[in-house]
């Protein structure tokens, strides 16, 4: 759903909204041998737009081939029309009214960038700049009519101002967008808990969602909700005006997760796991890397470019072998191939020929167990999990799988090996909020699937089986809260979860599991027992248990496995099966229709008419039909018996099982009686348990039942009256304590008594004596309690008069004097400036404070539990329980919240300055395991006593564990890199190996880590770097001395100006007494092969650039940053662009590259060619180049474009600068060729050679290969400075 102010702009931004990869309406290529037009299809849309665009139909022609009113049509036509008129326009000649009339119609900003041959953010920028931004519009149902309270907006060009306001302390959160395979009710369940978990927090919640059929976009669930699609433009339009906190991002599937990247380099701060390590877990290059480093298995695998790399990879493991195009979701084009010739036939599908660079192939593990296991972390520690296990075996995509919960066929060995390497990867990958990992299980190994970083499917199943809810956890994580690792006891129950199918809809599909998603739902029920729970998630997915009979067509080489479970099927039930499954079944003694003919023929045109006339008697009512493979789907099911037989049962209502693991759980769970009883396990409350310190009421006044009452009623867990209790009050009133009562001893002092009164009380052996501050003089009391050294509790202190008193009498005895202050006297009218102030001056002083007499004075009663409980909550846990001051309980009352009921914002906090807000109605009041209020109304049959404290251990049943808020250091990656550079020089890329690289480059990935978490380190402390450069440098300079400082050494910062070198002093000399004063030295020459001069000194030397020679740090961290960009340097095509004759970078990079399975292309003026040495470095290392001088001509075919500057300094012939300078420059419009996934590099200063509008385009890492300089050249600072391998274990190394 799109709302826009003209049809062209709602329907456009519906268009992307349905998939993020649509730009809006354009046109698809035109299928030559049929009309599409006719064929009502989900790309019709797109056939109108391909015939409007290239005028093939009218707008009356497509009427009557399409049933479409002209009025659609012609306002599809109106985008077409503008479109093209775009296409005649061009960056340098577009104009902010051709802008603004675009946004009009609805055209994304990528849709335009397409048109102009730009890029979106050259066009988001443009936009920005001539102030072209979109106003955020309220949706009104009644037309203006009257007036709406609905907070529903939506971002359009067609207003002049907004209907929203930006409110403070917000925080947005990304719905689950368009229902759809792989996408579906899971994460808007996700979404719709975050929501409420942050409102209880008391944030402004802003939710992005166009589906109007998820409970997200319910006026209830969030503040404010934005009707718009879950893009990069939409998104940052919405930051921009909204200015959160922050952005939540994991809650959404994975469509969201795509544009955390995008989301983070355009400044929004993503809440929760950062960007780079969701990254790291989605780019297989970076996550095999991190496997590999804490020693998990997965899988072998590869990237993969070539057909014939294809066939060396499967020769190499053996078949099976999964294989798909990169980046696809929910298993899209995915398959499992059994041998060369499927292959074969895989490779020919005309559909794959786009994505065949690149794709991923991985060797299939055959009748592994699959597991889940479900997390939430903080700062890579877990917080919760849970660990869960499909039925079937792996092979079967995990949306489509039968997931049971607690696990039932796990080893406890294999248990220990999945928690050991979930730590391992959580703690890795610094996770903040949910993740999922997914591992396969053979015998005793485990092997890594795949790890997810947000919010999984199963969230919602794992969260009401354990009874613990995962988002909400999650979400308070990601904002913050510092909850450690929640226990929670095992079930003693099942939980199972059972995908829903639309096969009966979809005509002719074949309904067969793979690796590809095919599910639409899913139900998930409980039971007593793993069969229990089964069968009614069975019935519940809409299928029948068998009545009549059960048909079995089971493939050759699993027959034998099922002749047990067909023998039980036959006790109960009639058998029908093909001739060979049958015969099979005959031959050991069952009694079998075989429903094919001895004459059929294996052609089923001949007998399906007979065949399908049997299947609509409907004899039996289920249908076991076991491919020969079972997670194989053939490209042309169609031609074979076994998806005909599917088809039948399908097509005539009649439950059908494919998958042989299900189908043998079916038929052991049809031996069991399901009971028909309502267990606890089979329904869930929609209350939260909170455990709190609870509030108190110490009140000395006679009893008085509406007193009681109206405390219990908003959660005051204690009070105390004096004297007896009628018979009416015990059964309208709760009594926690009473004084003069023989069990606890406790007496009190009135008003009333006399000194003989008195000294009686003090003489009786009472352990407390209670008293009020405005009764009998108080001076007394405290002399009798120091005489006879009993403790005393003081009520409603209400004057300066009363603390000195009791101050003073506190130091002359050691016996324990305790007080309160009552809130009364805060909200009553005589309540006066120094009241208030004597409370808050004071608040270290009292013991506790109580609510008091609510017949005070001047106390309005009405409204004073609305105003005082968040304020008593907000204090309650900074003073001492009574509970635990006076020893009544060995544990605290639990409140049981209905958030869906807010009726009072009651705050809990650890502090005064960071309450937590829940918005809820207190439903009931648990106290020591006795409920004492059930939904606001007092229980006839109340405790009115409850008995001393018991030294035995308090048994409680278990609703949701407390969260438990304490801090927690924040987790660092473990490394150990031992270095043989110590005391080494680096002047030369020559001498470095590839493990030379990976050892430099995996430990700047730890530092990198490090400094993020802002750890202050002292590796090199004591260590001082001396930068010694004689031409100007920035970057190279700047972050050698911001490595040496972040790891705790120092810097001389050489300046040549000031030196001896203006005296006259040779460079040579220079070193030699710098030698004497620093550690390391860093060097810049503008003298080409300079360094070859200073090998002779002892100290470790590091080549900062020499004239057009060298510069080997640079060229580590552009490798480096390739890395961690694409996860990878082997396969790549590296183009390297401008002056790479004298470009010093280039030549050490080309030197590096050597050692790297890569395709170079250079493009320069012929003039500015490498040199005849280092094209025979390349040729001898097998490296392929090519030579361009137009970027035109490759752009489209490159993985890294590496721009360089035309160096004016390296120039002697000043005319031949002038005639190359301009000879390599990358515009919008060049840019807009390259691929999705390129990156642009360039090791800075530019001039002109890089258009600045490309600056905020994701691909543009260039500032991030500056920034990644610090981390690389502190790796290398560490590695030549110590000899001792880098280890770090959490303490010794931070300052």
């Amino acid at each position: 759903m799109a709302v826009g102010r003209t049809f062209e702009e709602a329907f456009q931004k519906a268009l992307v909204g349905v998939n993020p990869s649509f730009s809006g309406f354009s046109s698809l290529p035109f299928p030559e041998d049929t009309d599409p037009l006719s064929i009502p299809s989900n790309e019709l849309i797109f056939h109108i737009a391909s015939a409007l665009y290239n005028e093939t139909s009218t707008v009356s022609e497509l009427r009557e081939k399409t049933k479409l009113d002209s009025w659609f049509i012609n306002k599809f036509l109106n985008i077409i029309t503008f479109s093209k008129f775009l296409e005649t326009r061009t960056m340098q000649d577009i104009t902010p009214t051709i802008i603004l009339r675009a946004k009009d119609l609805g055209f994304s900003d990528r849709y335009i960038a397409r048109c102009l041959k730009s890029t979106e953010n050259a066009t988001r920028a443009y936009r920005c700049k001539h102030n072209i931004i979109p106003v955020m519009h309220q949706v009104d149902p009644s037309s203006a009519e009257v007036q709406t309270s609905l907070s529903y907006y939506y971002r359009t060009y067609g207003g002049s101002a907004n209907d929203s306001v930006p409110v403070r302390n917000s925080v947005i959160v990304l719905g689950s967008g368009a229902f759809k395979i792989g996408c579906s009710i899971e994460f808007d369940w996700c979404s719709v808990y975050c929501t409420r978990t942050l409102k209880a927090l008391g944030y402004h919640t802003i939710m992005i969602n166009l589906n109007p059929g998820t409970v997200s976009t319910d006026h209830e669930e969030s503040d404010s909700l934005y009707l718009e699609p879950i893009d990069i433009e939409s998104v940052l339009d919405i930051c921009n005006f909204e200015k959160p906190i922050g952005v939540i991002i994991s809650m959404g599937g994975q469509e969201t997760n795509n544009i955390a990247l995008d989301l983070a380099r355009n400044n929004i701060k993503i809440l929760g796991t950062i960007p780079e390590n969701i990254d790291c877990a989605e780019n297989r290059f970076k996550f095999s890397r991190l496997l590999d480093s804490i020693g998990v298995s997965q899988p072998a695998w590869k990237n993969v470019d070539s057909t014939q790399s294809i066939y060396d990879f499967c020769e190499g493991v053996g078949y099976p072998v999964i294989i798909r195009p990169s980046y696809v979701l929910s298993g899209a084009s995915m398959n499992v191939l059994y041998s060369k010739k499927e292959l074969k036939e895989y490779l020919s599908l005309p559909h794959l020929l786009s994505y065949l660079h690149p794709m991923v192939i991985t060797k299939f593990i055959e009748n592994a167990k699959e597991i889940e296991v479900d997390i939430v972390a903080k700062n890579g520690q877990i917080v919760v999990y849970a660990i869960s296990e499909h039925i079937e075996q792996a092979g079967i995509h995990s949306g489509d799988a039968t997931i049971v919960y607690p696990v039932y066929d796990l080893s406890s060995i294999v248990t220990k090996k999945l928690k050991t390497a979930t730590r391992k990867i959580i703690k890795l990958l610094d996770v903040t909020g949910p993740a999922n990992i997914q591992y396969l299980v053979t015998e005793d190994n485990i092997l890594v699937i795949e790890c997810n970083l947000r919010a999984s499917r199963s969230f919602p199943f794992i969260s009401k089986t354990t009874g613990i809810n995962f988002i909400e956890v999650a979400t308070k994580v990601i904002m913050g809260l510092n909850i450690t690792h929640i226990n929670f006891p095992k079930p003693d129950f099942f939980g199972v979860k059972i995908p829903v199918f639309s096969f009966s809809r979809l005509l002719g599909s074949d309904p067969v599991l793979g690796v590809e998603m095919l599910s639409t739902g899913e139900v998930s029920c409980f039971g007593s027992t793993l069969h229990e729970a089964f069968l009614k998630a069975y019935e519940a997915s809409g299928n029948k248990i068998p009545k009549k009979g059960v048909f079995f067509s089971i493939s050759e080489q699993e027959r034998s496995s099922f002749l047990y479970y067909a023998q039980i099927v036959s006790k109960k039930l009639e058998i029908y099966a093909t001739k060979g499954t049958g015969k099979y079944f005959a031959s050991h003694g069952l009694n079998v229709t075989i429903i094919e003919s001895e004459e059929s023929s294996a052609d089923i045109s001949e007998s399906e008419i007979e065949l399908s006339r049997f299947f609509a008697k409907k004899k039996f009512d289920l249908g076991i039909v076991i491919p020969s493979r079972n997670m194989y789907r053939k490209f042309d099911n169609s031609l074979t018996r076994g998806f005909f037989f599917r088809r039948m049962c399908i097509d005539n209502g009649i439950s059908l099982v494919t998958n042989k693991n299900v189908a043998k759980l079916l038929i052991k769970s049809l031996r069991h009686n399901r009971s028909s009883k309502i267990f606890p396990y089979d329904y869930r409350l929609h209350y939260d348990t909170i455990y709190m310190n609870s509030f108190c009421n110490i009140y000395l006044a006679s009893s008085d039942s509406n007193n009681f009452q109206k405390c219990i009623q908003n959660g005051f867990s204690f009070s105390m009256v004096k004297g007896d209790i009628s018979s009416d009050d015990q059964e309208h009133g709760i009594v926690l304590m009473r004084t003069n009562s023989p069990q606890f001893q406790f007496s009190f002092i009135d008003a009333e008594f006399s000194q003989q009164d008195v000294d009686s009380v003090f003489k009786s052996g009472s352990r407390r004596i209670f008293t009020d501050a405005s009764g009998y003089p108080l001076i007394t009391i405290l002399f009798e309690s120091l005489i006879h050294k009993v403790p005393i509790h003081v009520c409603d202190i209400k004057c300066q008069q009363d603390i000195e008193a009791i101050k003073k009498y506190k130091q002359l005895s050691s016996t324990q004097i305790t007080c309160d202050f009552s809130l009364v006297r805060l909200c009553s009218n005589i309540s006066t400036e120094a009241t208030r102030a004597l409370f808050l001056d004071n608040l270290s002083f009292f013991n506790c404070i109580s609510i008091g007499n609510l017949d005070f004075p001047g106390l309005d009663t009405e409204g004073f539990f609305d105003n005082i409980i968040p304020f008593v909550a907000r204090l309650s846990l900074e003073f001492c329980s009574p509970h635990k001051l006076y020893n009544l309980l060995s544990v605290e009352p639990a409140y049981l919240l209905n958030r869906s009921m807010p009726d009072s914002n009651l705050v809990i906090g650890t502090s005064k300055a960071n309450p937590k807000s829940i918005q809820a109605k207190i439903l009931s009041f648990i106290l020591g395991g006795v409920e004492v209020v059930s939904l606001g109304v007092f229980r006839e049959s109340c405790i009115t006593e409850i008995s001393p404290i018991s030294t035995a251990t308090t048994s409680l049943s278990y609703h949701a564990p407390p969260s438990v808020y304490k801090h927690e250091p924040p987790a660092v990656p473990l490394g150990s890199f031992y270095s043989k550079f110590y005391k080494c020089k680096l002047l030369t890329s020559v001498n470095l190996v590839r493990s030379d690289c990976r050892q430099i480059f995996d430990l700047a990935l730890t530092f990198k880590n490090m400094v993020k978490k802002e750890h202050k380190l002292s590796l090199l402390k004591g260590k001082i770097l001396c930068t010694l450069f004689l031409e100007p440098s920035t970057r190279t300079r700047i972050s050698f001395e911001t490595a040496m400082k972040r790891l705790g050494g120092k810097v001389i910062d050489f300046n040549p100006e000031t030196s001896s070198i203006k005296k006259g002093e040779s460079i040579m000399d220079t070193i030699s007494i710098i030698e004497g004063y620093a550690d390391i030295i860093v060097i810049r020459s503008p003298e080409t092969d300079f360094v070859s001069k200073v090998g002779g000194f002892v100290t470790p030397i590091i080549n900062g650039g020499d004239g057009s020679g060298e510069h080997p740090t640079q060229a580590l961290l552009d490798m480096f940053t390739i890395r961690e960009e694409l996860g990878t340097l082997t396969g790549l095509t590296i183009g390297l662009c401008g002056d790479l004759k004298y470009g010093r970078t280039i030549h050490s990079l080309i030197l590096l590259l050597c050692l790297y399975k890569v395709r170079i292309v250079f493009i320069c003026h012929p003039d500015l060619f490498i040199s005849d040495t280092l094209k025979g470095r390349l040729n001898a290392s097998g490296i392929p180049f090519s030579t361009y001088t137009d970027l035109t001509e490759c752009i489209g075919a490159l993985d890294v474009l590496y721009m360089t500057r035309i160096q004016k300094e390296r120039f002697t012939d000043q005319r031949f600068y002038e005639k190359v300078k301009k000879s390599c420059i990358l515009t919008p419009e060049i840019f807009n060729m390259a691929r999705k996934r390129m990156i642009v590099l360039h090791p800075l200063p530019r001039i002109d050679e890089i258009d600045s509008c490309i600056d905020t385009d994701s691909r543009a890492a260039y500032f991030r290969q500056a920034k990644n300089g610090v981390y690389v050249r502190m790796a290398l600072l560490y590695l030549m400075l110590n000899e001792k391998p880098f280890e770090y274990d959490g303490s010794d190394l931070l300052m």
